[in-house]
């Protein structure tokens, strides 16, 4: 399979994720926001990337790249987003099994102090989890990788509680030009229906990403991308991260959010301590407008467990 193939597949699997979005329903939003400082500080442009520790969160084919030196990633994000009381956590890991990689991710978001109609309180539990795998397809000067995951959801919001089931999936290829990582993903595939104990339904909105990763030299590397929500919003997101000051990386990026005409600034950095690794970024916020909504700030860390010696690994 030569490198013009590869990018047809690439292109074709973009344009059928395209022609497959659904119209919005709205359930389970918050979960679309990204996760993990690094990432968010270079933009969300991570589909092309997705080399670290939350990899099954962003592309299921990642977690090839992620365990690729054998050792087992984990780390954990939290933030209050848009300082609006949304309490966001996630938990991510890789790891090599039976001569294949493997993920799992954890996301939590917690809103309490919901002012309801009666005076009283109420509040929002939802919680995600995915187990993903990923399947090495070596080619001749490229190499390809597919994945796949298999994801759970939970919310109790008030005294009602919902539960299902969804599936996502991601490829990356990588040697189509030297230092370029081409990436997609597919998650909730088909809308991922939601049943609450009411017995209504909800829909998981599809959403789909495509993007590239270029690192230019050991030290630098860009990233683009491109969200494509239910209903045909986009989302563009470009995001740069240097590491060439010793054990401290800095990242930067902007992100034009879906529906919105203007581009919100990120910044971030991270250092590395060994195998212990600890993110930091900065979001600017242009999609809630009101009294007490402000900029979201993310922290991370991470650690590497075992694997091959790395020159000045990266922060994951």
């Amino acid at each position: 399979m030569n490198r013009t193939t590869i990018l047809a597949l690439v292109l074709v699997l973009c344009a059928g994720l395209m022609a497959a979005a659904q119209e919005p329903t709205g359930a389970n939003p918050v979960f679309k926001n990204g996760v993990d400082a690094r990432a968010l500080a270079m933009g969300g442009a991570f589909v092309g990337v997705a080399d670290g520790y939350s990899s099954c969160y962003w592309n299921p084919a990642g977690v090839a790249k992620a365990a690729a030196d054998q050792s087992i990633k984990v780390g954990g994000m939290n933030t209050n987003l848009f300082g609006a009381g949304i309490n966001y956590s996630f938990a991510g890991a890789t790891w090599t099994l039976f001569g294949l990689p493997w993920g799992l991710s954890l996301s939590l978001v917690s809103i309490t102090d919901i002012p309801m109609p009666d005076g009283t309180m109420g509040s929002d539990t939802e919680l995600l989890g995915a187990f993903c795998g990923a399947f090495p397809v070596p080619l001749n000067g490229l190499s390809l990788v597919v994945g796949a995951a298999g994801k759970y959801y939970s919310q109790t919001l008030l005294d009602e509680s919902a539960t299902g089931l969804g599936f996502d999936a991601g490829l990356l290829v990588d040697g189509l030009i030297p230092g370029l990582t081409v990436g997609a993903a597919a998650y909730d595939i088909g809308g991922t229906r939601v049943t609450w104990s009411t017995g209504a339904t909800g829909i998981v909105d599809q959403l789909f990403r495509v993007g590239f990763g270029l690192a230019l030299s050991p030290d630098f590397t860009l990233a683009a991308g491109v969200d494509l929500y239910a209903g045909g919003e986009l989302a563009l997101r470009a995001g740069a991260e240097f590491r060439g000051i010793g054990p401290l990386a800095v990242r930067a990026g902007v992100v034009r959010p879906a529906g919105s005409e203007q581009f919100a600034l990120t910044v971030g950095a991270g250092l590395v301590l060994g195998n212990l690794g600890v993110d930091f970024a900065w979001l600017q916020n242009n999609v809630i407008v009101g009294e007490g909504a402000s900029d979201t700030i993310v922290l991370s860390a991470s650690f590497r467990f075992g694997g091959a010696e790395e020159e000045a690994p990266p922060a994951q």
